[in-house]
């Protein structure tokens, strides 16, 4: 996405001290100054605001999905994963960014990835080199699904594979260039 020229307002707000400790911690662990990070933070704040009143969740704790990704044999895993990826591409990500490419299914992906146990995510700034780490606790089935749904999801926007690390039952791991 093109680097657009954002009008900055400067403004005063009171943060605890621990706080303020805390972010200035991770800006200096990220090399970032300490008002990019808080930008961040606010942006990526807004986004779940807007997509917590878009969604049409259904909350399920994880042992709903243990058991259900245990119930799938492997000769179904592929189908569900390209059936639910599709899903996801075609009517999921469309209600949050109208416009997807490179840097919008960077954006969706976050989002979606903080709706799990955690997350990261690392940009190798040369090559614009993504790197995610998934930790979903649920099980293998559910990894090999999920890895079938990001190839069908990430791959037709990036125009490239995605490389995945090995999978388990707790994890998945990949990366990309955009």
């Amino acid at each position: 996405m093109a680097n657009i020229s954002r009008k900055m307002i400067h403004r005063a707000f009171r943060i605890p001290e621990d706080i303020l400790e805390c972010l200035q911690t991770r800006a200096d662990s990220r090399g970032v100054p300490l008002s990019n990070l808080v930008n961040k933070i606010l942006r990526d704040y807004l986004a779940a605001e807007q997509q917590h009143e878009k969604s049409d969740f259904i909350p399920m704790n994880k042992e709903f999905f243990r058991r259900a990704f245990n119930m799938i044999d492997d000769a179904d895993i592929d189908t569900f994963g390209r059936e639910i990826g599709y899903a996801v591409a075609n009517e999921y990500t469309s209600s949050f960014f109208p416009e997807l490419n490179s840097y919008t299914i960077v954006l969706f992906l976050e989002l979606w990835f903080k709706r799990f146990q955690s997350y990261q995510h690392r940009v190798d700034g040369q090559n614009s080199r993504h790197s995610f780490s998934l930790n979903h606790d649920i099980n293998l089935n559910f990894s090999k699904a999920l890895k079938i749904m990001l190839e069908g999801l990430v791959e037709p926007i990036i125009k490239s594979p995605l490389i995945f690390g090995d999978l388990t039952s707790g994890c998945i791991t990949f990366t990309f260039n955009v």
